[in-house]
């Protein structure tokens, strides 16, 4: 085993994590070996210069060739900070800004940001490979991005307009999501989360290695599960206004799976999210029992 992770997070002040998840986060740390992170301030201006980048040409080249402002954010950034999703990672980037609707959560960049337009100006790519939807252009950066965030190696953001490169979705800028190889993992990895404010709990199971002949194997599967939190919502003049309990809650399954082998690869990601909605979608009627939304993305 190469790295476990047991996290008890709240923003409501006078919690505490139980004594039993104490004892348990003690108990992994006596008997699985440390690992350090890469401190990118200990790097000098010539190693930041040489960190590779592909989403601006489709082709890798260090960060110094490349013709455009390229942020990146790594691995380390993302257990450093504790990001669970691509927008809570985004959000760091200066110019960009996020907002939530209890529904899905929507990506603005220098101000621009629409409210409901699913994110279509921002192209999202996994490896390379288009992940908006082929109906809405849509791009998913909450709990239905179809990959855990532990299994990201880097994320690339190319801001301004890509549209020579990539297309219309491109207008304000490109997104490429880096995942990580079997060599790096390097073996098993179990991770598990909680979180008391959304009385959330998730889990991952993920296996990788390079074999003697060169393949490159990777497998991962994880899950997600939240009741949401109890808020009061007040329409106003329509007269409708109430808490929201139990209306607000959260599921997600992930599965990656990838067989590369020198330029060849063959990757498989999945992943199934459902989100109750007690705000209420087009055409329905809020604070009732029953709403919600679903989406599911495949890609091979």
């Amino acid at each position: 085993m190469n790295e476990s992770r047991l996290a008890c997070q709240n923003n409501a002040p006078g919690w505490n994590c139980s004594a039993e998840t104490l004892l348990l986060c003690i108990g992994l740390m006596a008997v699985l070996p440390a690992r350090a992170a890469t401190d990118l301030t200990e790097l000098s201006l010539e190693q930041l210069l040489d960190l590779p980048v592909v989403g601006a040409s489709k082709y890798e080249q260090k960060q110094s060739e490349v013709a455009a402002a390229v942020s990146i954010l790594t691995r380390d950034d993302i257990r450093a900070f504790g990001w669970r999703t691509l927008g809570d990672a985004l959000a760091s980037l200066p110019g960009m800004h996020t907002s939530y609707d209890r529904q899905y959560g929507y990506v603005g960049m220098r101000g621009f940001g629409l409210p409901g337009d699913l994110n279509t100006r921002i192209l999202l790519m996994l490896d390379g490979n288009r992940v908006n939807d082929p109906v809405f252009d849509g791009g998913p950066t909450g709990r239905e991005f179809p990959l855990d965030m532990g299994l990201v190696e880097r994320i690339e953001f190319i801001p301004g307009s890509g549209g020579a490169v990539y297309g219309q979705n491109a207008m304000l800028g490109v997104v490429n999501v880096i995942t990580r190889n079997g060599a790096a993992i390097n073996g098993t990895e179990l991770a598990a989360g909680a979180q008391s404010s959304q009385r959330l709990g998730e889990a991952r199971a993920t296996w990788g290695r390079k074999l003697d002949n060169d393949l490159d194997l990777v497998l991962s599967v994880s899950g997600m599960r939240a009741r949401g939190e109890d808020l009061f919502f007040d329409y106003g003049a329509a007269g409708v206004s109430g808490v929201a309990s139990g209306l607000n809650g959260e599921r997600a399954e992930q599965v990656f799976a990838r067989a590369s082998r020198g330029h060849w690869s063959f990757d498989f990601q999945s992943g199934d999210r459902r989100k109750d909605d007690p705000t209420a979608a087009y055409r329905a009627d809020p604070l009732v029992a029953g709403g919600y939304q679903r989406d599911r993305y495949t890609m091979v």
